[in-house]
């Protein structure tokens, strides 16, 4: 029927250790930064690069001494609030968040997790530091972080936070570049076997004698990198050699490779462990950019001329308050639930940006939210352009090999509320190949060639510039043309999301109510609630056409990517009333021979934005 590339994951005792933890987990991609935007979007930009995304920092501080029931500790609070303050004076922080002590309790951990998820977007980064008590199950070969509120009988804990929790909460980050530094061995108990491989130290010589485009090569691509320490005390002063180490850096971008070499040197202290995840591609990783501009020599160093030398970064402190009342925090805890493999629900879906004060009917299958969206052609959705997750993260149940995550900026442009219909494409082509016959069902049995054959005579009909010079098999795409046009992979996704990040953007699981799938044909279109934004059936029904040659996404932030350069098959996407539940996830991608067709196979049609 049609080629897929799919999927497709010691005895011991209880180590009671009371030792301190610190978890330091950062984020680097980027929108544009709020505070001092312009000044340290121009020298970022200058170092890796203008098309790079640039956006918003975290800082998040967990720090706890005074334990209920654990023995106390010392200087865990302070530590957190000098490495709060090396940061925020000599990297580059927009947003803080602490939660010390009392405030550290295991709710309000998770409470402040949901309101990352819920706020970080795709280019944002976020730094987070726990210092506190850990504990290691050796039997299970778990580890796990120790609230304040957290008792000291293992067998009956719920305040304890398992890694595996915590790596879920990390994971389901709309970001590009994770990395987790522990205090002890406890954080990498399972992970560093269930889902990281050891990394192999290049041996590196210096931090200052690489490129800016060392640096852009690294930046552009995912990755999630954990660093421990060999000890299970702190009397190894892991954390204090991450001090120095921040203080002491003198170039512009800081990477854990070179922090990992620092405390190699360091002969007195056991060497830290650092494990990369193996769902990212190689190459890519963490870096610290400091506050002050120091260009590197092959970079654009006017930039910094310009500037007289003023810092590129600021740092804007919000201090997180338990107990908020607010909207967000109400509508928190279900982001936490939307994290277990099984994911197959919508999250709660981002509006579209308002364009004017019209209100289309509130999507059924999303909480009833009403969108402010603008509506110029009949029969389509006006889409301002964004930032968005394209591809599928790990833990995401049927996810293929081929979904790896990337954010990704796409213009805005229109799309079809409806997959096009046998009645438009008669009208156009004067012939309606579908199996299944209906003027309210989706056209079928189309070629990929036969879609851009009908884009560009509906173009014509209505005076437009075709988008394509069609030459036999060769096809040659306008991109200035103002006509009608296939959506590429990227525009695709984005529509189907509609703001969601999890597997599907419509409430779908084993209800039939809301998708066509494993069915006996296609319906009239439009037969199902939209999903937020107004488009229908983007979800089952039939496959659609997309622009793109099937190939392995390249892992780098991208603005408008348009598939492979090269291949023998079209991508489609949506899955059909043919397939499963888990061929309709919004990243799933299959391909077909672009001269081949099916009656499960039709096409929706997109027109660029004025």
């Amino acid at each position: 029927m049609r080629g897929r590339v799919k999927r497709k994951g010691n005895g011991g005792y209880f180590s009671t250790a009371r030792c301190p933890v610190l978890i330091f987990l950062f984020v680097v991609a980027g929108l544009t930064a709020q505070e001092g935007g312009g000044i340290r979007k121009a020298a970022m930009s200058a170092l890796l690069g203008e098309d790079a995304v640039i956006g918003k920092q975290w800082a998040v501080f967990i720090a706890i001494d005074r334990y209920r029931e654990w023995p106390q500790l010392t200087n865990r609070v302070r530590d957190a609030r000098e490495l709060c303050s090396i940061l925020k004076e000599n990297y580059v922080i927009d947003e803080v968040i602490e939660l010390y002590d009392g405030e550290a309790t295991a709710e309000n951990i998770r409470r402040m997790f949901a309101e990352l998820l819920v706020k970080v977007r795709p280019g944002d980064s976020v730094c987070l530091f726990y210092l506190g008590h850990g504990f290691t199950d050796r039997l299970s070969n778990t580890g796990f972080w120790i609230p304040v509120n957290g008792g000291i009988d293992p067998w009956g804990q719920t305040a304890w936070l398992n890694n595996t929790q915590i790596w879920n909460y990390i994971s389901a980050l709309k970001a590009l570049h994770v990395l987790m530094i522990s205090d002890t061995g406890f954080s990498h108990a399972g992970l560093s076997q269930a889902v990281l491989s050891e990394y192999q130290n290049s041996g590196r010589e210096h931090w200052s004698r690489q490129t800016g485009e060392y640096y852009r090569n690294i930046y552009r691509k995912p990755s999630l990198q954990v660093m421990t320490c060999a000890a299970e005390s702190d009397a190894a002063g892991f954390i204090q050699d991450i001090k120095r180490t921040l203080l002491g850096f003198k170039g512009s971008c800081l990477e854990p490779a070179d922090i990992l070499y620092r405390l190699k040197a360091d002969t007195v202290r056991p060497a830290p462990f650092f494990f990369r995840s193996s769902q990212y591609q190689d190459g890519g990783g963490f870096l610290f950019f400091k506050g002050a501009i120091s260009l590197l020599p092959d970079v654009n160093a006017g930039i910094a001329g310009s500037l007289g030398g003023r810092m590129i970064g600021s740092a804007s402190d919000v201090s997180y308050i338990p107990g908020k009342t607010g909207a967000e925090e109400q509508e928190a805890p279900r982001q936490i639930e939307a994290l277990p493999e099984e994911i197959v629900e919508a999250e709660e879906p981002q509006s579209i940006p308002q364009v004017n004060d019209q209100e289309p009917p509130a999507s059924q299958a999303n909480g009833g939210e009403r969108l402010k969206i603008k509506v110029d052609l009949k029969d389509f959705v006006e889409l301002p352009g964004g930032l968005f997750m394209m591809g599928s993260p790990g833990y995401e149940k049927f996810r293929g090999n081929d979904e790896a995550q990337r954010p990704i900026q796409v213009k805005g442009f229109y799309i079809g509320k409806y997959e096009v219909r046998q009645k438009e494409y008669t009208a156009v082509m004067g012939n309606n190949p579908s199996r299944f016959k209906g003027p309210e069902l989706p056209v079928e049995q189309v070629s990929w060639y036969d879609a851009l054959e009908y884009c560009n005579r509906l173009s014509i009909k209505e005076g437009l510039t075709p988008a394509y010079t069609i030459n036999g098999a060769a096809v040659s795409w306008n991109r200035d043309a103002d006509g009608y046009r296939l959506p590429t992979e990227a525009e695709w996704e984005y529509a189907c999301r509609a703001g969601t990040s999890s597997a599907y953007s419509i409430v779908i699981k084993n209800n039939k109510q809301y998708a066509n799938y494993n069915g006996k044909g296609p319906v009239n279109a439009g037969s199902f609630p939209p999903n937020a934004w107004g488009i229908y059936d983007m979800h089952g029904n039939v496959w659609e056409w997309c622009w793109d040659i099937y190939g392995p996404y390249n892992l780098a932030a991208q603005n408008n990517p348009d598939g492979a350069s090269a291949g023998n098959f079209r991508i489609e996407r949506g899955g059909s009333w043919s397939n499963g539940i888990n061929d309709l996830r919004s990243a799933n991608r299959a391909y077909h021979d672009p001269t081949g067709s099916g009656a499960y196979l039709g096409f929706r049609v997109i027109r660029p934005a004025p």
